[in-house]
């Protein structure tokens, strides 16, 4: 998944966000929340949920969600990536004031707790 962020890797309707908001497997620290619920398609797919809340500002906004895409993405390309789930990133006040580096320290750890807690994450549809 080298290049552009795709469709294919996107939750792109509100009945997949549904899907995942319904019964999520959680993982959270101090920036991020990460709910994620497998999803049957053999690939995982990335949704961002950003509110106001978060970020006053576009401009903070769009960073976060930047910062979120691009770590997936890297995840996702080196080898290291995800099973079949659909994920749906959250991120928490705190996230708007820290430096990029950190927010990328932090979903490296989220996404390992992730991968670690792996297959009755993935293997959950429906």
């Amino acid at each position: 998944m080298t290049g552009a962020f795709s469709k294919s890797s996107r939750l792109t309707r509100g009945a997949e966000y549904g899907h995942v908001f319904a019964r999520p497997h959680v993982v959270q620290d101090r920036c991020f929340r990460i709910l994620v619920r497998g999803n049957g398609r053999g690939s995982a797919r990335l949704g961002l949920a950003v509110s106001k809340k978060v970020s006053k500002t576009a401009v903070g906004r769009n960073r976060l969600k930047r910062v979120i895409r691009e770590s997936f993405r890297h995840r996702a390309a080196d080898g290291h990536g995800f099973a079949a789930m659909d994920i749906v990133v959250l991120p928490k006040r705190q996230a708007a004031s820290i430096c990029n580096r950190e927010l990328y320290a932090s979903l490296s750890r989220l996404w390992r707790r992730l991968k670690e807690s792996g297959p009755h994450v993935a293997g959950e549809e429906g």
